[in-house]
């Protein structure tokens, strides 16, 4: 991977059928930034395996059409660990520690939250118009100042299966 500090953005991902892993990153103001061009093209990528330290936002995604997966990122210190708005995507099995918001998620097409760790943020899990609908499943949320889960004119399905392989 590679080592990115001191950026304003760490890591552009402009396409599709690509993976970012490995890397580590700090006091950027954005980590990764993920669907930063064509719309439509943004779509069925990985974000896998990256540590995002002491930045503005740890991954930031205006995905596409997906399928995007951001899953196993270790997030922390950061104002935001995921901020999320578009198209399909699953954001699973990542670490968001002492962040003040731990996903941010608006605008939604079909968004899966699923099993990931929230602790000591200010706020865990924050939706808002979610479009079309919008599953959190298994996050474990612990030592939040403000809310564990915040939802604006949003549809959460229950009793989901979530869209993640381990």
């Amino acid at each position: 991977g590679n080592q990115i500090s001191d950026c304003q953005v760490g890591i552009v991902l402009i396409g599709a059928n690509s993976t970012i892993t490995g890397n580590n990153l700090t006091h950027t103001d954005v980590g990764i930034y993920l669907g930063a061009g064509v719309y439509e093209e943004d779509n069925n990528n990985l974000v896998s395996e990256n540590n995002v330290v002491s930045s503005g936002i740890g991954i930031l995604s205006y995905s596409g059409l997906g399928p995007n997966k951001i899953t196993r990122n270790y997030l922390r210190k950061n104002g935001v660990g995921v901020k999320t708005s578009g198209g399909i995507e699953t954001i699973s099995y990542n670490e968001i520690v002492d962040c003040e918001n731990g996903i941010v998620s608006s605008r939604l097409v079909e968004k899966f939250i699923c099993e990931n760790t929230i602790l000591n943020c200010t706020f865990g899990i924050d939706g808002s118009e979610c479009g079309d609908w919008l599953m959190i499943f298994k996050n474990r949320i612990a030592n939040c100042k403000g809310f564990g889960i915040r939802l604006v004119r949003c549809s959460v399905l229950e009793n989901a299966r979530c869209n993640v392989s381990e």
